[in-house]
């Protein structure tokens, strides 16, 4: 006869050390005396949600200089992992289309290729939801998907922009790029199109606009508001650019909150009431 095993049950112990759900409710706590959480459903989501399970292998922390200090998961205190993890900004995961923190030892330079959005963005954008028709509501902008990223226009760029169809005086200086709701609608009217710096072998300054799918391209030359505009392909990419920067700047240079964008199953139209000239409509595939 087999005499019966006397157990004793006891609790399953927790690391503290890993747990973050601290974190989770303290950020919570954040978002909601921010004014940008305020549904019962999504304070739940944050709570439950780890988001350093979305940081691995490790981040990139912006130092002086342009540069990138890699801090991997594995490699840092757990307490200081998740204070960088629940902090109130946006974490770069990636630099210049692969390189990851856990590659290097050493801070480094790039350009930063896939992040984890600041929580406050995203909640700020999911509470403010319409029925995907909508107002925009802020400065946003968001990088594309790894599997989505478009490889960066590379090479002998003066070869490519060696033939033109037109050469005149820009209307607006490619510079105007360089600023928030300018490039903001450059996009609307070019959304192929992508904005490249450059500089001679003398070290003077050239501009570019590739829109690599459609083979056509716009170089800029010179300096201040001087400057020269040479365009070929297809498409005068330009010409398409500075329609919406003069319709634009013809309604009084409105703010991005008052564009409005609706979205179907076949296409998303973009618009700003009462400009009847500043109107896109992008058609999906």
């Amino acid at each position: 006869m087999i005499a019966p095993t006397e157990t004793t049950e006891t609790d399953t112990e927790t690391d503290t050390e890993t747990d973050t759900a601290p974190e989770r409710r303290a950020l919570a706590d954040r978002l909601e005396k921010a004014g940008v959480l305020t549904t019962p459903a999504w304070r739940a989501a944050v709570e439950a949600v780890p988001r350093e399970l979305f940081l691995h292998p490790g981040v990139f922390l912006p130092e002086e200089g342009g540069r990138w200090r890699p801090v991997t998961a594995l490699g840092s205190d757990p307490a200081e992992w998740a204070q960088i993890a629940y902090s109130d900004r946006s974490l770069t995961t990636q630099l210049d289309g692969h390189l990851t923190a856990d590659q290097v030892s050493a801070p480094v330079t790039g350009s930063p290729t896939s992040s984890s959005t600041a929580p406050v963005t995203v909640l700020d954008m999911i509470e403010r939801l319409e029925a995907a028709e909508g107002r925009i509501t802020g400065r946003s902008s968001f990088m594309q998907e790894r599997s989505q990223a478009a490889p960066p226009v590379s090479g002998d760029l003066s070869a490519r922009a060696a033939y033109a169809d037109s050469e005149r005086q820009a209307d607006f200086p490619p510079t105007l790029l360089e600023e928030w709701m300018p490039a903001f609608l450059a996009q609307l009217a070019a959304p192929g199109a992508r904005f490249v710096r450059a500089a001679t072998p003398e070290g003077g300054r050239l501009l570019y606009v590739f829109d690599p799918e459609r083979e056509s391209f716009a170089e800029f030359s010179g300096a201040g508001d001087a400057w020269t505009v040479r365009q070929g392909g297809p498409v005068a990419l330009w010409d398409d650019v500075e329609r919406a920067l003069a319709s634009w700047q013809d309604a009084g240079r409105p703010d991005v909150s008052a564009v409005r964008l609706h979205i179907t199953e076949t296409s998303h139209t973009y618009w700003i009431e009462d400009a009847p000239l500043l109107i896109w409509q992008h058609r999906l595939a």
